[in-house]
C-alpha cells in the first residue's frame, strides 16, 4: 500500500550557476521516467512504527531541463541545499497496520542538451577567494582529505603551473594515465587511500580529482548520475569563471586508452559510442558532458537543514541520491521488524503503477532479497522479468543463484551458462556476466564435488584480472578451499 496523494509540483528549479560560454550540443533528448524507493516484505507493524525517508530530486542544469510531474506520498518536506542546490524530498510517516510494501516516488520529463564548452584559458579570471563559494568548493571534509600527500602530489603533478585551467588538465591527464577504474571500487576511507593504492571505482577516483584540485585552490565538487542505459555515474565538476562548472569525467576518458584491462578495443569502442562521447578523443571528457545521462545530485558533504520540521541538521559524504544509496544512509525505520527489504531504482521511457513498480522491485533489488532468504520472492520476479526479455543475462544469473541456494546444482548450472549467452544492458550487467558468472559457476560445481571445474572457472577470473566488487579476492579464496552451503550469504 501507499501513503497519501500525489502533488503536482510546477514551481522551477534552482539553477546552480551561469554557463556563459557553454554551447548545448547539437540534438538535445527528450526522456521521462521515474525513480522509485521501495521498502517491501514487511511482516510486521508496531505502534511506534516511523519511517524518515531522504531522496533528491534531479534539477535544471546546464545541459540538463528537469519538469516534475508528480511525487507521491506527499512529502513532508522539500529541503533546499542551499551550497549545492540539490532539493531534497523528505518523508516522515508513520505506517498503518496492515502495511506489506510501501512505495515512494516521482515522475519527470527531462531534456538532456548535453554540454560543450570551447575555452580560451586565457580569457579565464581570477577566482574571488573572499566568496562563500569558493570557500565552499576549496575547503577538506568527510573524504575529501586535501593536506599533505595531496597537496604535495598536486604539485608534483602540475610542476610549476599556476594557470588553474592548465593546472586542472595536468592533474586530469595524470590521473587517467595513473589511477586504475576499478568497477566496484576498493576499500580505501578517503582521498588519501585512494591516491596510495592508485585505483578507484568512478566515485573515488571523482573525489580524489576534486581533492587535488581543491588542494591547489580549484574549485571542484563531485556530480551523482544515472545512464540512461546502466546504473549510476559519477563525474567531477571545477569552477573556470566565467565559464561555470566544466565537466570532467576521468573514469570514462580511461576506458578509452588503449590497452584499458576492462574492455577489448571493440568494447570500448561500443561503450562511449553508447554514451554519447566520441570515440578515440579522450581530453573530450575534459569540459564536455554527452546526452547520456541524467544528474541526480551535486556535491559531497552535502548539508540537509530542516527548518519547516525542526529535524535539525544532517550531513551526508555522498546523495546516490538518497535513502540506503546515500553515506551516512538517508533512511531511518522503526518498528518494522527485521525482514523488510528496501532500495531505490530509475526507470526510463514508462509511467509504472504501484503494482508494476513492486514486480519490478523483486527484480531490480534482487540481491538484497536473496541475502534475507527470499528466494521464492527472487525467482518469481526472474520468471516475470523473462516472459517480456527471456534473453536477459540479469534474470538468468539471479535465477541461478536462487537454484543454487535451494539445491538444484544442475538447474543453477544451466541458468549461469544461459548468463553467458545471454544479452546485456548496462555496465554493470556487462561486468556480472564477464566476471562474476564465472565465480558462481565455481561455486556450483564445487556444491555438485566438481572441484577441477570449478578451479578452471575461479582461474578464468584470475586471468581476466578483474577486480570488479571483489571478484578476484572471491576467486583466490575459493582457489584455496571448496566452495560450501556454509558459504551461502
Amino acid at each position: 500500500m501507499t501513503h497519501g496523494k500525489s502533488w503536482l509540483i510546477r514551481t522551477a528549479f534552482f539553477v546552480l550557476t551561469v554557463a556563459a560560454a557553454c554551447a548545448a550540443s547539437a540534438e538535445p533528448r527528450e526522456i521521462t521516467g521515474s525513480y522509485w524507493y521501495v521498502i517491501d516484505h514487511i511482516v510486521e507493524v508496531d505502534d511506534d512504527a516511523r519511517v524518515q525517508l531522504w531522496l533528491s530530486l534531479p534539477g535544471d542544469r546546464p545541459g540538463q531541463e528537469v519538469r516534475i510531474r508528480n511525487i507521491a506520498p506527499r512529502p513532508t518536506e522539500i529541503v533546499v541545499d542551499e551550497d549545492h542546490g540539490n532539493r531534497i524530498l523528505y518523508w516522515d510517516l508513520k505506517p498503518e497496520a496492515d502495511d506489506r510494501i510501501l512505495l515512494f516516488h516521482y515522475d519527470f520529463d527531462a531534456t538532456l542538451s548535453g554540454v560543450h564548452t570551447e575555452v580560451v584559458p586565457d580569457r579565464i579570471e581570477s577566482y574571488d577567494t573572499a566568496s562563500d563559494l569558493y570557500h565552499r568548493f576549496t575547503r577538506p571534509g568527510g573524504p575529501l582529505l586535501t593536506g599533505g600527500e595531496i597537496l604535495a602530489t598536486a604539485r608534483e603533478i602540475v610542476d610549476g603551473e599556476t594557470h588553474p585551467y592548465r593546472q586542472a588538465k595536468r592533474l586530469f591527464d595524470w590521473m587517467v594515465d595513473s589511477v586504475e577504474f576499478v568497477p566496484g571500487g576498493t576499500r580505501a576511507p578517503d582521498t588519501i587511500g585512494t591516491l596510495r593504492g592508485r585505483r578507484g571505482d568512478c566515485g573515488q577516483i571523482s573525489q580524489l580529482y576534486v581533492a587535488l584540485c581543491r588542494s591547489l585552490g580549484i574549485p571542484a565538487r563531485t556530480v551523482t548520475t544515472n545512464w540512461l542505459v546502466g546504473g549510476r555515474h559519477r563525474f567531477a565538476e571545477i569552477m573556470m569563471p566565467p565559464y561555470g562548472w566544466l565537466p570532467v569525467d576521468i573514469s570514462v576518458a580511461q576506458l578509452m586508452r588503449p590497452g584499458h584491462v576492462m574492455f577489448s578495443a571493440e568494447e570500448a569502442a561500443a561503450f562511449v559510442r553508447e554514451k554519447g562521447v566520441p570515440a578515440g578523443d579522450p581530453d573530450w571528457l575534459f569540459g564536455n558532458l554527452s546526452t547520456s545521462q541524467l544528474v541526480l545530485a551535486v556535491g559531497n558533504n552535502i548539508l540537509v537543514r530542516q527548518e519547516e520540521t525542526l529535524e535539525g541538521m544532517r550531513v551526508f559524504e555522498t546523495f546516490e541520491p538518497g535513502g540506503v544509496d546515500a553515506n551516512p544512509q538517508a533512511v531511518e525505520i522503526a518498528g518494522l521488524g527485521d525482514e523488510f527489504v528496501q532500495g531505490g531504482f530509475l526507470v526510463l521511457g514508462e509511467t509504472l503503477t504501484d503494482e508494476q513498480a513492486h514486480d519490478m522491485t523483486h527484480q531490480r533489488l534482487a540481491g538484497r532479497f536473496l541475502a534475507s532468504g527470499l528466494y521464492d520472492v527472487v525467482e518469481q520476479g526472474c520468471l516475470q522479468a523473462q516472459e517480456s526479455d527471456p534473453d536477459g543475462a540479469m534474470s538468468w544469473i539471479n535465477l541461478g543463484l536462487v537454484n543454487m541456494r535451494k539445491g538444484l546444482f544442475n538447474k543453477a548450472e544451466a541458468c549461469f551458462n544461459s548468463a553467458l549467452r545471454g544479452h546485456v544492458t548496462g555496465q554493470r550487467e556487462q561486468f556480472e556476466t564477464r566476471i562474476w558468472v564465472h565465480n558462481y559457476l565455481g561455486n556450483c560445481y564445487d556444491l555438485m564435488e566438481r572441484r577441477e571445474l570449478a578451479l578452471a572457472q575461479y582461474r578464468r577470473v584470475v586471468e581476466m584480472g578483474i577486480d570488479y566488487r571483489g571478484a578476484l579476492e572471491y576467486a583466490g579464496r575459493y582457489l584455496q578451499r571448496p566452495y560450501t552451503e556454509a558459504d551461502f550469504r
